[in-house]
């Protein structure tokens, strides 16, 4: 009886460690969360860049105002730096400008290419082909879970 008992532990353990895993498993680089995050970050970049270009066209002064400041006119630089009232105006017309314009332009994800894996830490190293409004970057991103059990991916190229 005792012998039964054991085998039946060590089989209820075994099921155990097959079905929880011993953490969580690392993500694929062509998994629709993965491609998703992929793209959202990428659209993100892209308002960023099309809302530069919009504020530096509704308030010709900035340019200028960032040159002699010896700072890079960025999204951050210019949300940080331009805080007078009247450049809060143009701030927020230009961001309502910016996400107009990327609302129609379409991103894809293509030729996804797994670089590395790395299941230690449950990441995995991928390259692929971004297509924005039907023209290729190649860009390099990572998925990782981290240690809330989400994924956290990183987008470089960009």
């Amino acid at each position: 009886m005792k012998h039964s008992y054991i085998k039946v532990l060590s089989l209820l353990t075994f099921f155990t460690i097959i079905l929880t895993g011993c953490g969580t498993s690392t993500p694929t680089g062509d998994s629709k969360d993965v491609k998703d995050l992929v793209i959202e970050i990428s659209y993100d970049e892209l308002f960023k860049q099309v809302f530069v270009s919009t504020f530096a066209q509704q308030n010709p002064k900035v340019p200028l105002m960032f040159q002699i400041s010896n700072l890079e006119m960025t999204y951050e630089n210019i949300v940080k730096e331009c805080n007078s009232d009247e450049n809060k105006k143009y701030i927020s017309k230009a961001a309502v400008e910016a996400k107009k314009r990327i609302g129609t332009i379409p991103i894809e994800l293509k030729n996804i290419r797994t670089d590395k894996v790395d299941d230690e830490i449950h990441k995995v190293f991928c390259s692929a082909d971004l297509t924005v409004n039907q023209k290729s970057i190649p860009i390099t991103y990572t998925a990782q879970i981290n240690s809330d059990g989400n994924l956290y991916v990183a987008v470089y190229g960009l």
